[in-house]
């Protein structure tokens, strides 16, 4: 029997990374196959992956047309952004690519979307404070329960590898 499948966004950097590592662990790579996705599957982060077991795919979230094939037969789903982005994009260009994400998972029928959330800081400032990729991010979460797709919030506020 084959196992079920986790699509794991952004799978070398710090967040999916993280999460590869874990299910790449002794106590669960009985339980999951790992799909490791990343914008460069060439990369040597990338063949580390495989190495340690994990199938490797590209997915770029500033290109649409490459999610749906990354999340393709998956029963789950770990989806993240990266807010460096920002500059580049808009302000709330990771509610675009968020959306995109839980949209094509739910066309994919995936069964359950962990989302890498934040809190809604000009909702819950009553808008005194604007912080866009806070919000962004909150309003993917928000998408996704008006689209009806089983899902989970992670709120990751900071890491000590960031020092």
């Amino acid at each position: 029997m084959s196992l079920p499948i986790i699509a794991i966004v952004g799978a070398t950097g710090t967040q999916g990374g993280s999460v590869v590592n874990a299910l790449l662990s002794d106590e669960f790579k009985t339980r999951w196959a790992v799909r490791a996705l990343t914008r460069n599957p060439d990369s040597d982060a990338a063949k580390a992956l495989v190495a340690r077991g994990a199938t490797v795919a590209k997915i770029d979230l500033n290109d649409p047309s490459t999610i749906a094939p990354a999340f393709a037969g998956a029963a789950a789903v770990f989806a993240v952004t990266n807010v460096f982005g920002l500059a580049a994009h808009g302000p709330y260009f990771e509610e675009v690519q968020g959306n995109a994400m839980a949209d094509a998972a739910k066309a994919a029928g995936v069964r359950h979307f962990v989302w890498s959330t934040l809190a809604d800081v000009e909702r819950m400032s009553g808008g005194k404070y604007s912080v866009p990729f806070f919000t962004a991010k909150a309003r993917v979460a928000a998408y996704t329960r008006a689209i009806g797709l089983p899902s989970t919030y992670v709120h990751a506020g900071f890491y000590m590898s960031n020092f």
